[in-house]
Order: structure tokens, then sequence, then C-alpha cells
């Protein structure tokens, strides 16, 4: 009989072979203020698609029992909030500007 720790190792290779790529893998860092007013309005724009589209996708996730990470919709949230402050103050600003 193989020792416990040769198991794990086919165990969670098996897994791993299974598993579709995640994007949860990924580590993810929340962007604070300083950073989202540093980007254009079409980088602010892009990244709100992106950050949505993370947010969608582990909704899902969810949905299926498949999050590993929950505390990453808070964090998505509260970015796509962060993005949507800034996208707005620029809008304004570029209003008042012209």
């Amino acid at each position: 009989m193989p020792t416990p720790s040769c198991l794990f190792i086919a165990d969670s290779s098996l897994a791993m072979a299974r598993r579709p790529e995640s994007t949860e893998a990924k580590i993810y860092l929340a962007m604070n203020a300083k950073e989202i007013n540093a980007l254009s309005l079409s980088e602010i724009t892009a990244k709100l698609r992106e950050t949505r589209e993370q947010l969608l996708q582990l909704r899902l996730r969810k949905q299926t029992g498949q999050v590993e990470k929950p505390h990453l919709l808070r964090s998505y949230r509260k970015d796509i909030a962060r993005l949507e402050t800034a996208l707005t103050s620029k809008k304004k600003l570029s209003a008042v500007a012209a």
C-alpha cells in the first residue's frame, strides 16, 4: 500500500489535471485610489470591464460551489466602486475643463 504522501501527490496532480485554469489562482491585489486616479479614462473603462467580467465568473463559480477564495467577491465589488467613482470624477473634470 502506498504511503499517504504518495497518495496526496497523485491525487493532487490528478485534480490539477482535470481542473480548468482558474483566474482565482492568480494573486489578486486590490487597487487603491491613487493607482486608479493615475489611470486615463480609457484605462479605467478597460479595467472596469475586466473587473466586472472577473466578478461575473466568480459569482458563477460560487453558485456551483467551486469558489476557493470567497473574499474576492467583496474585493472585486469594492474595486468596481472605486473605478466607477474615479470614472465619474474624471468625466466631470473633463466636462468642466471643456
